[in-house]
């Protein structure tokens, strides 16, 4: 069973797919860290600047954002992270609901480390199903 922040925990943990020997990697914890970046630089526009949810509301991912930290449906979340984090030829999920807040502003000098970890982290993961209402596999 999966314990604490569905928005902050790694996908194979979320999956229940880790080693049964070695429930908990270094590679979750870079996963977790990533999150945590994104997360930090997509809120704050400065040090101390907090984006309100008028502007999610405005950029239309209040519901989007709302589904990624869903504590009470770690699947959800864990498929949004996946639509969302994956990384492929075509990046729309990730260019319209992450790097366009990110870019441009005070994080912007961020963008190429978060970029070379979520290639890291995702670069090698097989989305086999992009169908938005389908259920997904994926592989590490």
């Amino acid at each position: 069973m999966c314990q604490g922040a569905a928005a902050f925990t790694a996908l194979e943990i979320m999956f229940d797919i880790a080693s049964p020997q070695r429930r908990h990697l270094p590679h979750h914890d870079l996963e977790s860290f990533f999150y945590v970046i994104v997360i930090i630089a997509m809120l704050f526009t400065n040090p101390g600047e907090k984006r309100g949810p008028s502007y999610w509301k405005k950029e239309g991912l209040s519901e989007s954002l709302a589904i990624w930290w869903n504590a009470k449906d770690w699947t959800a979340s864990a498929m949004w992270k996946i639509r969302t984090m994956k990384f492929g030829e075509l990046d729309l999920d990730w260019n319209v609901n992450i790097a366009r807040h990110i870019e441009g502003g005070y994080f912007d000098c961020w963008m190429p480390h978060i970029c070379e970890l979520r290639e890291a982290i995702f670069g090698g993961m097989n989305v086999r199903n992009t169908n938005r209402n389908a259920p997904l596999n994926y592989e590490l």
